[in-house]
């Protein structure tokens, strides 16, 4: 994803908010080498648009423009969110980053990022950790979902709010849920794709990794 971005960044840790140069690559777009028109007819239009090209297709090559949205998003609107965060994962340990589904899979991708800075963090699946993980004092919660109204994460909310985590959102609805109910909310600034999570799930690791680079 950053490979198709073209995208550089650079700067250090210490609340100085890191340089962004952004080239998005020329995607072509084969409508009618998808799938030709007739055989597109046979799925219907819950699948595929009038050109023939599938809605998971379109949003794939919508990615180099959401993310770019997302990085203009972050630099500008979000900026302060972003600091927020900053300060709040400098001051907090230990940072536990909660998903599920595509979420927690980004998760992979923004615990490696936070522990090759030096931030350590632990990575569960929702309804591990809001069952099973007790919350030592000064903890962060980072929660990565991109609806914000998963149910376990929710539920996890409140468990946070009793044991006085700071809670971090990595979320596509600052109005949901968990948007509101997050200490300091990170929306990833870009639209919702059709079905499967693409954008979205990309927006998200974006996100997670300049939150490293803070």
């Amino acid at each position: 994803i950053i490979s198709t971005l073209d995208l550089f960044i650079t700067g250090s840790r210490g609340g100085r908010w890191p340089t962004v140069s952004v080239k998005p690559a020329a995607v072509p777009y084969p409508a009618y080498d998808v799938l030709e028109a007739s055989r597109a007819r046979s799925f219907g239009n819950k699948y595929l648009n009038y050109k023939g090209m599938s809605r998971y297709y379109q949003d794939i090559l919508q990615q180099p423009v959401q993310l770019t949205a997302s990085l203009h998003h972050h630099t500008g609107e979000g900026k302060a969110a972003m600091q927020k965060a900053f300060k709040a994962l400098s001051r907090s340990r230990p940072v536990f980053i909660v998903g599920i589904g595509a979420s927690w899979n980004a998760g992979l991708s923004v615990q490696y990022a936070l522990n090759n800075v030096g931030i350590m963090s632990y990575l569960y699946e929702a309804a591990e950790f809001y069952h099973y993980i007790r919350l030592p004092e000064h903890s962060l919660v980072l929660f990565l979902s991109r609806s914000g109204k998963s149910i376990e994460i929710v539920h996890s909310i409140e468990k946070c709010r009793q044991s006085g985590a700071t809670i971090m959102a990595i979320t596509n609805d600052p109005e949901s849920p968990l948007g509101r109910g997050a200490d300091i909310c990170l929306s990833t600034g870009v639209a919702f794709d059709h079905a499967i999570s693409v954008n979205t799930y990309s927006s998200i690791l974006l996100t997670g990794h300049l939150l490293a680079q803070g």
